[in-house]
């Protein structure tokens, strides 16, 4: 009995997807590299399909993050920050500690919101009502993606915020 398993290939915007009909034909060691024959004898591997989807980026995301059930309060929002912006921005650990240090100093990665008029959250928006656009602005994942949002579009990155606030008191 014959089986196979397919393995799905990006490369570029073309995605090879697995067993096709004959007269769409990819060359036979790209064929040898998607598609694996699992059998007791050799058999020619079956040519595949290509689908071809133009300025298609395709991203692997982690869906299903596992986050530890130790993680309460300031760990979970750290945690969840530095998750957000390695994958978003591909900003790393050094990064991380900038903006660790930006958003200890402005409030200590407390999330609360004393007056909507006045600044408020783990970033510190000033009035607090311009996170309202990408959710619920009381939640702490709202105030992470709107701060890091904010300081890669005015600074580019977390270290430049951080530089800035020390020179200014503010960023």
């Amino acid at each position: 009995m014959l089986r196979r398993r397919l393995i799905a290939i990006a490369v570029g915007s073309a995605v090879f997807l697995g067993p096709a009909v004959p007269q769409q034909t990819v060359a036979e060691p790209v064929t040898r590299a998607v598609t694996q024959q699992v059998s007791t004898r050799a058999i020619p591997a079956a040519p595949i399909r290509v689908a071809v989807a133009p300025r298609t980026i395709i991203r692997v995301l982690p869906v299903n993050l596992k986050v530890p059930r130790n993680l309460r309060g300031y760990p979970m929002r750290k945690y969840f920050a530095f998750h957000y912006i390695w994958l978003k921005y591909h900003w790393g650990h050094i990064q991380f500690s900038c903006l660790n240090k930006l958003w200890t100093k402005e409030s200590n990665w407390g999330i609360k919101i004393p007056r909507p008029s006045g600044p408020g959250g783990i970033p510190q928006a000033l009035p607090a009502t311009k996170m309202k656009r990408f959710g619920n602005m009381y939640k702490y994942r709202v105030q992470i993606v709107w701060g890091s949002w904010y300081i890669k579009n005015r600074y580019g990155n977390s270290c430049s915020a951080w530089r800035h606030w020390q020179r200014h008191n503010w960023y």
